[in-house]
């Protein structure tokens, strides 16, 4: 297994969730609301949340009718997950585990990882990851990465959709938000 290009060990922790647990807590039902339009996600769907860190997003797509699983390595953050869970009445199955090692195949609808939780391994490592999200998928599921724009630290995303329709409508939805987007195929 690729070690990531910094100790996330030493990042992602309860430190981690003092400084920004709240902050972010602020703006979760927003993006869950974004994610489930941009991703089209419907009551019922199964959703992986892939880097669910504390269940932020989660816990709000659980909220508004899909069947969530959350992945994340940090115990302290699935803790705090679960509990927020409980307190805001929702179901979620959180799962201690490595994005590199995914243990499903075809049993997700939708897959989300938001707040720059993709990329963190090298180039070969990050496609193994995608590889693995690629079998987690059912056919026709959709994958929506949310990172920063590197250039001027604009948020951004990648989406991975099954239709062309649906690409057109997240890229327009996306640009409403941002400002217009420049697409580049590598």
């Amino acid at each position: 297994m690729t070690a990531p290009r910094f100790d996330t060990e030493d990042v992602f922790d309860a430190d981690y969730l003092y400084f920004f647990a709240e902050a972010l807590e602020e703006r979760a039902l927003a993006d869950a609301e974004l994610i489930w339009r941009l991703l089209d996600i419907e009551p019922g769907m199964e959703v992986l949340d892939l880097a669910c860190g504390h269940g932020r997003i989660a816990n709000r797509l659980a909220g508004l009718g899909a069947r969530v699983t959350g992945l994340d390595p940090t115990a302290v953050f699935l803790e705090r997950a679960r509990s927020d869970a409980a307190a805001l009445g929702v179901e979620v199955e959180y799962v201690e585990g490595d994005m590199r090692e995914l243990p499903w195949e075809e049993s997700f609808d939708r897959v989300v990882s938001w707040f720059t939780s993709f990329g963190y391994f090298d180039d070969e490592t990050n496609r193994a990851v995608l590889g693995g999200i690629h079998a987690a998928l059912r056919p026709g599921g959709a994958l929506l990465i949310e990172c920063n724009n590197p250039d001027d630290a604009r948020p951004s995303a990648l989406v991975l959709v099954p239709t062309r329709e649906l690409c057109v409508q997240v890229t327009e939805e996306l640009e409403s938000l941002a400002g217009p987007m420049t697409w580049t195929a590598t």
